[in-house]
């Protein structure tokens, strides 16, 4: 995934930072 790349629209970035939220909760589930 290339970060540099705009958001094709409102709705992408909303994903985008959707599925960033999603791993960071992973992530935190697996350290505790």
């Amino acid at each position: 995934m290339a970060l540099e790349q705009p958001p094709l629209s409102p709705f992408g970035a909303f994903i985008g930072i959707l599925s960033m939220t999603i791993l960071q909760a992973k992530q935190l589930a697996q350290l505790n």
